[in-house]
């Protein structure tokens, strides 16, 4: 089993795109781990179809951006670890509670799973992040660098 990171949003929508950015600085980061089995993922939003890939996954970290629009203060960038939920959401856009929950009922594994959620404070039409969000991206992507070497 190799460790999985979930990337997702709508790169469309500024900030929003953070998800597939951190993916993108794992990609250059990371070669020599994706030749050994890492997977990678952009999504546009959760999906029970995740299951199977989380299912075998050694350890699930979904990524994602945060609304701080209303926040006065840059906030750090958050990791926290996600339980399966009590119930599967079937639905077409899912939390990772659910993906995981879906995985432990259909494959009977829910590995280790961490939520990285970066900051963002503009959601308009775009298909860039904004500087400060970017900075928090390299910041993501490092976190994770360090979460998958932890989970060797």
């Amino acid at each position: 089993m190799n460790p999985l990171v979930i990337g997702y949003g709508n790169p469309l929508r500024q900030d929003d795109g953070a998800g597939w950015l951190v993916i993108d600085l794992l990609t250059e980061r990371l070669t020599d781990r994706l030749e050994k089995g890492l997977r990678l993922l952009n999504v546009h939003q959760l999906t029970p179809e995740l299951c199977l890939d989380v299912s075998e996954a050694s350890v699930a970290i979904f990524v994602d951006a945060r609304d701080d629009s209303a926040s006065a203060n840059d906030q750090p960038v958050k990791c926290e670890p996600i339980e399966a939920t009590t119930k599967a959401n079937r639905s077409h856009s899912s939390t990772p509670g659910a993906v995981l929950s879906a995985a432990r009922d259909l494959f009977q594994h829910a590995p280790p799973a961490y939520l990285v959620s970066i900051p963002g404070r503009s959601f308009g039409f775009a298909d860039e992040v904004t500087p400060a969000c970017r900075v928090a991206c390299s910041e993501a992507a490092d976190l994770i660098v360090r979460l998958i070497g932890a989970a060797k």
